[in-house]
């Protein structure tokens, strides 16, 4: 996996089931080299600061070869946001894995711009955060 998330970290915090949040697709495999990915916002407590928003990133290689080197590329962040991306990952063939990333979008309600990156290629995302989950 990713690691551990902020919410596996910190003791009592409420954890809510992932069927009950909504998943929003962040990339199509069509745009992204066979490298699909989705999003929900988990709405886990985070180590990393009370203001970064911790998303579910759902990545599924749909391709019957491995995808090494999947990770956060670059970052296209408005000033007074940040963010804190998944460990570098590889997705065997078919493979599909959930990891966790952190932002602060800074009081904004801008997206957060960044690369999906694979061994493969560099897939530009956005993703924009709905209101209430800031």
């Amino acid at each position: 996996t990713g690691g551990l998330s902020c919410g596996e970290i910190e003791r009592g915090v409420s954890y809510v089931k992932s069927e009950l949040l909504e998943t929003r697709s962040l990339l199509h495999f069509a745009n992204g080299g066979g490298l699909s990915a989705s999003y929900q916002f988990s709405r886990e407590g985070c180590i990393y600061g009370r203001h970064m928003t911790s998303v579910r990133l759902t990545l599924r290689n749909t391709t019957t070869q491995p995808l090494s080197c999947v990770k956060v590329g670059g970052q296209r962040l408005e000033a007074g946001m940040e963010m804190q991306p998944f460990n570098q990952i590889t997705l065997g063939a078919e493979q599909t894995q959930t990891v966790n990333i952190y932002i602060d979008f800074g009081g904004k309600t801008q997206p957060a711009s960044f690369d999906l990156s694979t061994d493969k290629g560099t897939y530009p995302v956005t993703l924009p955060p709905p209101a209430g989950e800031l």
